[in-house]
């Protein structure tokens, strides 16, 4: 997730135009003849009190300690036509009076010294008495006292700032404080009152080209006083602070002002307990940057910020170094730089800075929620548990910790029942959350429960349909119950969607090699063993939990109706812990190892020995003569007809190789 200051317009004045305020010459002549009475404050919100116009930052010359009579009488009886001071001055006096500690008597006759000051004043020539009338009738709307109507003042308030409008339609400030004003008086019955649209006025303020910075700055204020909590409107107000700061970029005070704001914004998006928005977090680390270069909290905020939201990572990195080269032992800038790492993809370095953090405070929630997910990622099972374990120790409570500790557990194909109890624990929480449920239906189906399984992928399904995982995940469960084109089309879609989730690819290509045995089996009238009787299965019958070595040992039953030597389940677990470099078919090799026409094949075994199974590339021949090669991810079976081997010529065995090459190019090309 930055000209000289003018304070004055040159104005055009028509009498004619003013005539709009005679509508209201019957309600002053009746409010004259109101007797005081007792006072009342309205609860109504008074928007102008929260505006900020800028007055001691861009017209410094003008000190108030206190805004008293004699001060508003000095501002509005000058020829200034700075409207902000006006404002400023009418707003300031009216909220000393009404809120000072002067009798309720005491208060209605400074009320009503000034009012008679500002009337006599009037003059239909001069736009700026215009603007102080109907700004004060404005102020006096919002008091709510009882001696005053305080509809009629609202609506006279509206008239004066509408006739501005039709009087001068090129002077932005007219378009700004009619919105102001009629911000202000929202709570107040003007709902008859339609001559012009406040928003549509704010825009058409912006619209000027306008190179007062003092403009811009009492823009952003407004924004911020009619946002509504609106990080949108936020967004709107910060950028007019920017534009303030731009034309002014000398006045320190304007940049004081400016980021006051933003640190008061960032405070209330605290107190409301709500997302603050990147760019709102930016601005203030920036800005304290500015002020501090060697700002190690500074640079860390910031890195931590572009780490987390994904967003300018190799600046975020930057930052979190500097961070840490500032204060190399504190955790919390550690834990940081250990995220950016882990961002930029420099897992070796992430582990090391994580693990830093961890021995100077152990306690630090943050560094094992990361290390816990990073050593997810990199299967080390146990060292995420041990971190996952800790955390559900400070919270059993907290959702995101009991799907983390769940995934891991059954991905581990560990403790199965106290996965499935916290992934329910999870899913009670956050029950449309479709990661959760993803979770939840993985952990079903390591504990057997297929059919809910299948109920709570579809479920999170409809919430989510771009996650990838929850399509594969659906493919295993497919897979288990036989419908093997249903898998492949579902881990086909899900790879799409996430092709970096793991074992993907040799999933994909484990069960388009099954698919194809299994269709020669059938073509060979052989028997096709049913999956879920293979698989999940020990030789004693006793179940196990699915994992993906169930698509290689199923791969090798296909075989072993072909006359092929029993495989155990746990010597190919076995083998993937202990892996051998593959090797690249030879055409030549293969083709000399052939047997003649009419020879009877000699029966092979599918794997060399129990320590190298399936890793290296393995060549064999089965009892029809067939020649099959796969690889160590089974990305690809070259495979030939049944009839051309029999027929023994090179040419066919060439020709067959082709067409296989050409298949694989087409699936890796479906696969990416």
């Amino acid at each position: 997730m930055h000209k000289i200051i003018n304070d004055y317009f040159d104005l055009k004045n028509s009498p004619a135009t003013f005539k709009i305020y005679y509508i209201c010459a019957a309600a002053v002549i009746a409010l004259a003849l109101t007797p005081f009475c007792a006072l009342a404050q309205s609860s109504s919100t008074n928007i102008s009190a929260k505006i900020d116009f800028g007055v001691p930052i861009f017209t410094p010359h003008f000190k108030f300690e206190e805004v008293d009579f004699e001060a508003v009488k000095k501002v509005l009886g000058s020829d200034t036509k700075n409207l902000p001071i006006r404002a400023f001055v009418l707003s300031s006096y009216v909220n000393n009076i009404a809120g000072g500690t002067k009798s309720i008597n005491e208060s209605a006759l400074e009320l009503e010294k000034l009012l008679s000051f500002v009337l006599l004043r009037y003059d239909p020539q001069s736009s700026e008495t215009c603007f102080d009338r109907g700004y004060l009738y404005m102020t006096i709307a919002n008091l709510g006292y009882q001696n005053y109507n305080n509809r009629i003042y609202a609506l006279m308030s509206l008239c004066d700032m509408a006739s501005l409008l039709s009087v001068e339609p090129l002077n932005p400030y007219y378009h700004l404080f009619y919105t102001v004003v009629y911000a202000s008086l929202k709570d107040q019955d003007i709902s008859e009152f339609k001559l012009y649209d406040p928003l549509e006025e704010l825009k058409k303020s912006l619209s000027f080209d306008v190179t007062d910075p003092q403009f811009h700055y009492i823009v952003g204020s407004t924004f911020l006083a009619i946002a509504q909590n609106s990080p949108d409107i936020h967004q709107l107000a910060y950028a007019e602070f920017m534009q303030a700061v731009k034309l002014a970029p000398r006045n320190k005070t304007l940049k004081e002002r400016v980021f006051k704001n933003l640190i008061d914004l960032l405070a209330e998006y605290d107190e409301r307990k709500i997302k603050k928005p990147v760019w709102l977090e930016e601005s203030a680390y920036l800005y304290l940057i500015e002020k501090d270069q060697d700002s190690a909290a500074a640079h860390n905020n910031l890195g931590y910020l572009y780490t987390m939201n994904n967003t300018k990572l190799d600046a975020g990195l930057e930052h979190c170094k500097k961070a840490v080269s500032l204060d190399p032992n504190n955790p919390v800038y550690l834990h940081s730089l250990g995220c950016a790492y882990y961002k930029n993809r420099d897992v070796k370095k992430a582990v090391a800075a994580l693990k830093k953090a961890y021995s100077f405070d152990p306690s630090l929630k943050e560094v094992h929620e990361h290390l816990s997910e990073i050593y997810l990622q990199m299967n080390d099972n146990d060292s995420a548990i041990k971190h996952l374990e800790f955390l559900l120790a400070q919270d059993t409570s907290e959702a995101l910790i009991n799907n983390n500790y769940a995934y891991i557990l059954a991905e581990a194909n560990k403790k199965l029942e106290t996965a499935l109890e916290c992934s329910e624990m999870a899913v009670r929480t956050e029950g449309e959350n479709a990661i959760y449920l993803d979770t939840l239906a993985w952990v079903y189906f390591k504990n057997g429960m297929l059919k809910e399984a299948f109920e709570t992928v579809d479920r999170a399904i409809k919430i989510d349909p771009a996650l990838g995982a929850l399509y594969m995940h659906k493919g295993d469960f497919l897979f288990y119950s036989g419908r093997i084109d249903e898998a492949l089309e579902n881990y086909n879609r899900g790879i799409m969607l996430d092709p970096a989730f793991p074992s993907a690819a040799a999933n994909i290509s484990m069960l388009n090699s099954i698919k194809a045995m299994r269709d020669k089996l059938s073509a060979l009238k052989k028997n096709v063993p049913k999956v879920s009787d293979v698989i999940c299965t020990g030789e004693k019958g006793e179940k196990r939990p699915f994992s993906y070595d169930e698509y290689e040992f199923y791969f090798h039953k296909l075989f072993e109706q072909l006359g092929f030597d029993p495989v155990k389940f746990e010597v190919i677990k076995a083998s993937k812990k202990s892996p051998v470099l593959p090797v690249e078919p030879d055409s030549a090799i293969e083709i000399k190892n052939l047997k003649a026409p009419g020879s009877l094949p000699e029966k092979k075994k599918l794997l060399n020995d129990e320590s190298s199974i399936g890793e290296d590339i393995l060549k064999f021949m089965n009892t029809t003569g067939e020649v099959i090669f796969y690889d160590k991810t089974f990305e690809i079976i070259l495979k030939s007809t049944g009839e051309n081997l029999l027929n023994g010529t090179k040419e066919s065995i060439i020709q067959s190789s082709v067409e296989t090459e050409i298949k694989k190019d087409s699936v890796e090309a479906d696969v990416k």
